[in-house]
């Protein structure tokens, strides 16, 4: 259930989703046609208003506009930091995620459809604000970082492929290879091979369908202490039905005497256990295959839990206000120069204990506007 607060309160934090427009006021929307410049890109009058709008409103003053424009800024040095660094957002990647989305509000008794209904927008635009959204992960949280986070911790992610199998065990290799080479000639059933030929241990249809195991873990077999790898190998190689050659596995043997009391009592002492060389035939009867850790699903579910991480210590408005600080910015509208002052404080002060929700931003540190 966390992931899916996750995924979409940090979409929607970023996403600007507040909605709602008012009845106008002069005071935003009289100013210059180009309100502020980031690298030479203008933002113009229009860009800020349709900004404004789809965010809080025209009816909310001063702050809304300066918190807007913030949220422009933010964009466009977030477009600029992908165009340098060449990162683009796959269809795979955005319908991995919208996967993982869709799934996680099924599992909380809601619906995707339901979610944009009370939400109030459109799948257009739930897809560009968890694009946006994926492009600051991705800038945030490298590939490498999240490959690495995946290779330690396969075994949560990864599905082990699995084979299910009969058996028949015995004390010598030749008993087993006589059993063997009995049943992979087919004229007898399997079950009816062990007991003529004295297996000394049987897991024969239908009473014990046995399951070796592979994956992020080494190989595992049921009750096998120390199995030989070539025998784990054949099994998952062997197709449904098939009789393997007889392979070494070692058990743990239980080991203990008896004796009988003045009384007449048998009286059983045990004494710990040793390893045992035993001889195995399997007949294959079915192969479940596994999954790999790092399919695209898992790098996004990774990819976010990584990125809320950082969100949670503050790390994502830093970064943003890093990069407006190495942007070249420029604001012509005078009402709000003062974010650069803003800007470049933020970025001196130590990292924000408790950052604060800001429309338009999500989580941020910056300090409120002057009065």
């Amino acid at each position: 259930m966390r992931l899916q607060y996750l995924l979409l309160a940090g979409i929607i934090a970023l996403g600007w989703f507040s909605g709602g427009c008012g009845g106008g006021n002069q005071a935003i929307v009289e100013g210059p046609p180009t309100v502020a410049e980031v690298d030479g890109t203008p933002i113009t009058r229009s860009d800020f208003l349709r900004g404004l709008e789809e965010g809080v409103g025209l009816d909310e003053g001063f702050f809304a506009g300066r918190q807007t424009l913030d949220m422009l800024i933010g964009r466009q040095v977030i477009n600029a930091e992908l165009k340098a660094q060449n990162i683009t957002i796959s269809e795979v990647e955005s319908k991995a995620l919208l996967d993982v989305i869709k799934k996680s509000l099924e599992e909380s008794g809601s619906s995707y459809e339901i979610f944009l209904t009370q939400k109030g927008i459109s799948n257009d635009q739930f897809m560009e604000q968890m694009e946006r959204n994926l492009a600051l992960q991705k800038l945030m949280i490298s590939d490498a970082e999240v490959e690495r986070y995946l290779k330690a911790h396969a075994e949560e992610y990864a599905t082990p492929a699995t084979v299910k199998y009969y058996s028949m065990a015995f004390m010598t290799k030749e008993a087993a290879e006589a059993a063997s080479k009995e049943a992979r000639e087919g004229k007898k059933d399997f079950a009816t091979i062990a007991k003529e030929q004295g297996a000394i241990k049987t897991a024969a249809p239908p009473t014990q369908l046995l399951t070796a195991t592979t994956g992020p873990a080494p190989f595992k077999m049921e009750g096998i202490t120390a199995p030989d790898p070539n025998f784990l190998k054949q099994l998952f190689e062997a197709p449904a039905g098939q009789v393997s050659k007889p392979l070494s596995i070692k058990l743990g043997v239980p080991l203990e005497t008896t004796r009988t009391t003045a009384e007449g009592k048998t009286e059983t002492k045990k004494l710990g256990s040793a390893q045992r060389e035993f001889w195995i035939v399997a007949k294959v009867v079915s192969h479940e295959g596994g999954t790999d850790a790092a399919t695209e699903e898992n790098k996004a579910k990774v990819r976010d839990k990584l990125f809320q991480k950082k969100a949670d210590a503050g790390e994502v408005p830093r970064f943003i206000n890093g990069l407006k600080v190495k942007a070249k910015i420029a604001i012509m509208d005078a009402k709000y120069k003062t974010l650069l002052e803003d800007y470049q404080r933020f970025a001196k002060e130590p990292p924000a204990q408790s950052p604060v929700d800001v429309p338009g931003l999500g989580k941020t540190a910056l300090a409120p506007a002057p009065k």
